[in-house]
């Protein structure tokens, strides 16, 4: 699990992400539903995505897909938890998804969880609600490179604008392996010369936003409260520490 809070900027995601990544409807009009998709930044606060999709939007829709690929309980996994997430990581997600509901809600939103492979539940998202811009962290992740790729193939078929600024890392690793090569620099050194002076040092960070548009109509997608370990399936499992935990996720990288 990675925490990090990382200064950003609109100089700097628009100098490091990829001319793919970003894709601009021009026909997009001013009042048009936004979908703003929580990963790894589970924060409001330094958002640049999430504040691209408030920007002349009428509604804007907060969405977290509880994800079985990583939360399925698993009896046989070596610690409590799933195959790939010890409980504590489980418990410390659905921590940092209460305090990002929490802080949605006092600008007049809320955090609306789904459930399944996120890439089918996304697209049934963009169709039910009408969405014409889509926003989201790049992640550099195979998993979630080959989601994003189902995600972003159907957006862009069907006129959705897709804004996904690279603000999980300090520069784009995409962008500096291109720039060696096709190959990872092997020294700290090589990679501060692949890398330059990041433009983020000079420019100022994004900030909470002030309010953030309502959410529109759901139709017929089935929308829950952040769950407990227990609703997760998890009820069986014992404790990984009996002890209460020092640091709760709030604002957040996961």
């Amino acid at each position: 699990m990675q925490l990090q809070l990382l200064p950003t900027s609109h100089t700097f995601f628009t100098r490091f992400s990829l001319s793919p990544i970003i894709h601009r409807n021009t026909n997009m009009t001013s009042g048009s539903n936004s979908l703003m998709w929580f990963r790894k930044g589970l924060r409001i606060h330094d958002n640049p995505a999430l504040e691209y999709a408030a920007k002349n939007s009428n509604h804007v829709y907060p969405v977290f897909v509880i994800d079985p690929h990583y939360m399925k309980p698993d009896p046989n996994s070596f610690s409590p938890g799933s195959n790939l997430a010890g409980l504590n990581r489980i418990r410390f997600l659905l921590e940092s998804l209460l305090d990002l509901d929490s802080g949605l809600k006092k600008l007049g939103s809320r955090l609306l969880v789904l459930h399944g492979e996120p890439s089918e539940v996304l697209i049934r998202c963009l169709k039910q609600w009408d969405i014409k811009r889509l926003c989201f962290e790049y992640d550099t992740e195979p998993y979630y490179q080959a989601l994003d790729a189902k995600v972003k193939n159907y957006a862009l078929e069907n006129g959705i604008e897709v804004f996904s600024p690279v603000t999980h890392t300090l520069v784009n690793p995409v962008e500096i392996i291109e720039k060696n090569g096709g190959k990872p620099p092997l020294s700290y050194q090589s990679f501060l010369k692949l890398a330059g002076e990041p433009h983020w040092l000079i420019s100022s960070l994004c900030t909470t936003p002030a309010t953030i548009p309502p959410i529109g109509d759901l139709g017929n997608c089935e929308v829950s409260e952040v769950p407990t370990v227990e609703q997760l399936g998890y009820e069986h499992f014992q404790e990984e520490d009996p002890d209460p935990p020092l640091f709760k996720g709030m604002g957040c990288e996961i």
